[in-house]
């Protein structure tokens, strides 16, 4: 069955010299039902890397911050 919702972000990642890239998909995280704090201030979404959902089957939210640094991380240099 394949996923109805769209994602708001499409990253494909590639290092250089590989042939293979990573796509990396951002769904906002209210498609499921996530209701904000009242002093929450940015959006939280979901994360899909080549596929499959960060955090298995425990639905992780990330704010862009969290994401940006996960991302970071994940990098060799």
């Amino acid at each position: 069955m394949s996923e109805k919702r769209k994602p708001d972000f499409t990253f494909l990642l590639r290092n250089e010299g590989k042939q293979k890239s990573n796509k990396v998909e951002l769904f906002d995280a209210e498609l499921w039902g996530y209701k904000p704090s009242s002093r929450q201030r940015g959006k939280k979404y979901r994360l899909r890397v080549n596929g499959k959902w960060h955090g298995g089957k425990v639905m992780a939210y990330l704010s862009k911050w969290e994401t940006r640094d996960l991302l970071w991380r994940s990098i060799s240099i």
